[in-house]
């Protein structure tokens, strides 16, 4: 972190809680509030048989 004015960094959200994971790297604020997203990961398996014709 490094504030754009100087100074020492303040942290504006902590994610401490291991099953609940913010996955994405983006944020937005409106000067007041801070949001962002918080995500469940998922995984799809595909499977596929390769035959020579």
């Amino acid at each position: 972190m490094k504030r754009v004015r100087g100074g020492d960094p303040t942290p504006l959200v902590r994610f401490d809680d291991p099953a609940r994971p913010s996955l994405r790297r983006d944020f937005a604020t409106d000067g007041k509030t801070f949001y962002f997203a918080i995500a469940q990961p998922e995984s799809d398996i595909h499977l596929m048989e390769l035959i020579s014709p």
